[in-house]
């Protein structure tokens, strides 16, 4: 026997609530398994848009629990499977989501006859994404081969159809839209999202292993930070007119060496960091894309070898407390290895990013609406501060430092390596609002955040010059981002001058590349190894003992994995590529693999490899397609002058 019900506005508003709180309380179980806690504030936020929504489906509905139900069900799901779609997940993902939504509808068309119909849709609808949800952190962001993820997508869509064909059974479950149920409901499952959305960082992460202790003797601190996408010359330190980062060269005139001249063994984030982290070049340590001459490339980057020791994994051995806390998630996402040998790695996107994707939120991210107006009003304009993130997939500089405070509170006298990387001022170009005006050139009349590739369209697809007003409202917000990114340094750099061992430790600060505005007709980074792409800022603080001295020469990104082993007291090993710090390099050596997303997205001329060798005061740049160019850069720092034709032997 079925139970009609027909619902009051008194009942929907209810059962909306009801179907809110569950809807939060499935999804956050998502975010935990991918390592990131969520703020009050964004759950809060992200309820009240669920909220909303469910208000205006109910309105569509007109009272029709099995219509609302169905669009209870299926959205969150939908909103799920949006970025799988975008990023050309393997088609039978999409197959087999289409068919367990397909079977859901039809389902809960048939055997929905409960007026707590809504709720469980709600509920099984948001796990159903959250599933989703998980399969795309894992596809895009973890292990792309992981069989986990697809059994729990699979298991979890069963669950939903199982969970609709119980309640559409159940008469029981005519109660539930009645006012203090639901509400109830609605109470108690926010309180559970709220409790395990912000249970997260301090309670998992903060604990070094028992066996690390602060005792006399521990070794000395070690801290490396990657500023990703900086380039060297807007630095004043480098010659820039602009003080864009006071705070950074204030910290290392007080406490390090001069600023020294350093180029990356590659122009973008994975094969350059897996430099620092083995001290091998890219065609060694194998994290980079695929030979032109492979006739079946991955999409993918290749992984570091798995055999590789990294810096970490020494560092771990010697009795270190290894920490890694990065924002970018993308190439240093643990599904390349970089995260080996880390107690802690956190490589995650911002909460918010994950969480819009089981909401209406994620219509924003293509088109931008309604965001594009609404995201510069309270309480949405917060996430210009950094916030609620609503436009940055990355976690911004705040958010990192707040977490770095948090390992040295907790490290205490330990031995401790930390790793930070900060993703500003890396596209998109989108810092606080005060940052963003404080440079000349940005114009109110043009949009924020500024995306590189929009850039890349006008040069390489429209074959056209970028306009001057375009032009210099990018370089104030790049530089603008560099202002942000110098104000959070600070917060840390004063927090490391209070540390215990601060005499022994040991502080880097450089970028794993360059960016390029328009020289040589580029734009972005990853495509070439000229100067501005390769040439980055190396600010150290040596630790007590060592020569205050600058070393001879150049250093590379490589360099650093021989620098930290020498200031923990380990055996640097014979077969790695980098140079002791007093060491002199007679060669300076870049690589670029085929750049796979570049070639795709932009200008299929790219599809090639390049090497750069640098020797008494000459650069060559060989290219796989056989073409050559020097530049004597000790006179031609801007490596225009081609000699290739002159001094080709």
């Amino acid at each position: 026997m079925s139970v009609e019900y027909s619902a009051t506005l008194r009942d929907q508003l209810a059962a909306a609530l009801a179907a809110t709180g569950l809807a939060l309380a499935a999804q956050v179980p998502f975010f935990r398994t991918v390592g990131t806690a969520v703020p009050y504030e964004l759950i809060a936020l992200n309820g009240a848009v669920i909220l909303v929504f469910c208000l205006l489906t109910a309105f569509i509905a007109r009272g029709h629990r099995v219509i609302w139900s169905a669009l209870l069900l299926v959205s969150p799901a939908v909103f799920g499977l949006l970025p799988v779609i975008e990023k050309k997940a393997p088609s039978y993902v999409l197959w087999v989501a289409i068919g367990i939504l397909t079977v859901a509808c039809i389902v809960l068309a048939r055997l929905m006859r409960s007026g707590g119909a809504p709720l469980v849709a709600a509920l099984a609808g948001s796990l159903l994404g959250g599933a989703v949800i998980y399969f795309e952190r894992n596809y895009n962001f973890g292990n792309r081969t992981d069989p986990i993820s697809l059994v729990v997508l699979a298991l979890l869509g069963l669950g939903a159809v199982i969970c609709v064909i119980w309640a559409g059974r159940r008469e029981s479950l005519a109660r539930l839209p009645r006012p203090m149920v639901s509400l109830s409901i609605a109470l108690l499952a926010t309180l559970v999202a709220l409790f395990m959305g912000r249970a997260g960082f301090d309670e998992i992460v903060l604990e070094p292993p028992a066996e690390i202790t602060g005792e006399p003797g521990a070794p000395p601190p070690v801290v490396l930070i990657v500023l990703d996408t900086l380039r060297a010359d807007h630095l004043p330190s480098y010659g820039y007119s602009r003080a864009t980062m006071p705070e950074l060269e204030g910290f290392f005139r007080r406490h390090g060496l001069p600023p020294l001249r350093s180029v990356a063994n590659s122009p973008w984030s994975l094969p350059s960091h897996a430099s620092m982290f083995t001290g091998l070049y890219p065609p060694n340590h194998g994290a980079h894309y695929s030979s032109v001459d492979d006739p079946d490339p991955p999409v993918d980057p290749h992984p570091l070898g798995k055999d590789i020791p990294t810096l970490a994994e020494l560092l771990a051995a010697a009795g270190y407390w290894t920490v890694g806390i990065s924002s970018n998630f993308g190439p240093l996402g643990p599904a390349f290895g970089l995260g080996r040998g880390f107690h802690f790695y956190d490589a995650v996107p911002n909460p918010f990013y994950m969480m819009k994707r089981l909401t209406p939120w994620r219509l924003q991210t293509r088109r931008r609406w309604p965001m594009d107006k609404l995201d510069r009003v309270p309480p949405f304009s917060l996430s210009r501060a950094g916030f609620f993130g609503v436009e940055l997939s990355y976690r911004q500089a705040n958010w990192i430092t707040d977490d770095a405070l948090r390992v040295l509170d907790k490290a205490g006298g330990r031995g401790l390596f930390l790793f930070l990387n900060y993703l500003e001022p890396h596209s998109p170009y989108d810092p606080p609002e005060e940052f963003a005006r404080r440079f000349e050139g940005m114009r109110s009349d043009m949009p924020v955040p500024v995306l590189i590739r929009d850039y890349r369209e006008i040069v390489y697809k429209r074959k056209e010059k970028v306009p001057k007003a375009k032009y210099d409202h990018l370089i104030a917000l790049y530089d603008g981002e560099l202002n942000f990114l110098d104000s959070e340094l600070s917060r840390l750099f004063e927090r490391l001058e209070r540390h215990p061992r601060f005499d022994d430790m040991l502080v880097i600060v450089t970028s794993d590349h360059g960016e390029s505005f328009g020289e040589h007709d580029h734009y972005g980074h990853g495509v070439s190894l000229y100067r501005e792409l390769v040439e980055v800022p190396l600010f150290v603080k040596l630790g007590k003992g060592w020569s205050s001295d600058p070393p001879d020469g150049v250093k590379q990104s490589v360099d650093l994995f021989s620098l930290v082993l020498e200031h923990a007291g380990l055996e640097i090993p014979d077969e790695i590529d980098a140079v002791r710090w007093d060491g002199t390099r007679k060669e300076i050596l870049s690589w670029i693999y085929v750049f796979t997303a570049a070639v795709r997205s932009f200008d299929p001329s790219f599809e090639r490899e390049l090497r750069s060798i640098e020797s008494a005061g000459y650069k060559l740049i060989e290219s796989s397609n056989g073409s050559t160019e020097i530049f004597e850069v000790e006179v031609d720092r801007e490596e225009l002058d081609d000699l290739s034709a002159s001094k080709r032997e």
